[in-house]
Parts: structure tokens; sequence; C-alpha cells
């Protein structure tokens, strides 16, 4: 039985004492509460491996929409959309004795999503996965079967919700990346609703 975590590191993944990496989870929930950003990432790993193995190799994003829009109709919001999570990867291929690469698509499970943090201007859907070193596509999507509550406001024009970007492309490094957000928008259904 071994008494260890292993989390990846820059040596090739380094091993803690669990009670060690359960103690500096508890205060990762300060970087939770807000607004996932590249800076608070690194403020919270600085000069801590046990830290950085934790959001090594990690991919953090949010979905944001303004609070005008109305919400889906849904009790939690990160339940409102479909995050596909895709690499490339290149392997080699032996066909009667001759190698040759190619590339296959490699998905992965859903990333882990949970509802804000909201303010009073955007309600937010945050997500995060653990992401190999390859190049990488976050695709977002509304989920099926999900209606979202009708504005009553007159200022909303009338149309469809989209999202912009629909995917983001990256290569992945060994640090934690932390993409632009996703926006939930209203267009008109034709040029001239808007």
């Amino acid at each position: 039985m071994n008494d260890s975590v292993w989390l990846p590191g820059k040596h090739s993944g380094d091993r803690f004492s669990p009670t060690a990496v359960d103690r500096e989870l508890e205060t990762f929930q300060t970087v939770l509460g807000s607004t996932v950003t590249r800076d608070r990432l690194d403020r919270w790993t600085k000069g801590s491996d046990i830290r950085a193995g934790i959001v090594a190799n990690t991919v953090w994003g949010t979905i944001r929409w303004r609070k005008g829009l109305g919400r889906p109709t849904v009790s939690v919001l990160a339940n409102a959309f479909v995050i596909e999570h895709r690499s490339w990867q290149e392997k080699l291929n032996i066909v009667n004795g001759v190698g040759h690469w190619v590339r296959i698509i490699a998905p992965h499970d859903e990333p882990s999503k949970w509802d804000g943090p909201e303010d009073d201007e955007w309600y937010r859907v945050s997500f995060m996965s653990v992401s190999p070193q390859l190049e990488t596509r976050i695709r977002v999507d509304f989920a099926p079967h999900v209606a979202w509550e009708r504005n009553p406001n007159p200022q909303v024009i009338s149309g469809y919700n989209d999202i912009e970007p629909q995917w983001r492309w990256f290569a992945q490094g060994a640090t934690p990346r932390v993409l632009e957000p996703f926006e939930v928008l209203r267009k008109p259904f034709s040029a001239t609703d808007g």
C-alpha cells in the first residue's frame, strides 16, 4: 500500500502525502470562489510544488451571459450546457510491415462544470478539465431540451441565443491554461429584427 499521491510536476511527477494534498485543496476554494484567472492560479501556486502539481495540465473556462437575457429553466445552470473536450494525437500505424503516422481524434470526458460565480451583471458557468500536452479543442453548446426563460424586457431583441465562439483551439502545455470566456448572445432572427 502506498501512502502518497502522485501529482504531475517539474520532476516528471512528484509524490506527496495525502494529508498535504488535502490541506492545499482546501485552500483552493479561495480561487474557485471567484472567476478563475491565470493571475489567480499563479498567485495560488507560487512557491508550492504541491499546488503547482494540482493544477498542472489543466484548462479552465467560463460561459457567461448578461442577466438581461434571462436564465435556463434548470435549477443548476451548468446543466444547460454541453462541453466537448477533444485532442488530436499522432499514432504509429503499421500495415504490412510499413509504418506511417496517422492523426486520430481522442475524445475526453466532459469537463467538470459548476455554477458561478455570478455578479450583478453576469450569470456564469465555470469548467475545468485535465488536458494532455497536445493540440486540443473545447467546444461549448446548449444542452438539448433545456428552455430559457422568456424575458419580458422590451429592450431585449427578439431572436435566438447563440454561443460565441463555439470552440477554442489551443496547444496545451504543462502549466494551467485559462481560456477567454465563451459568451451567450442574443441574435436577431433577421437583419430587420435588430
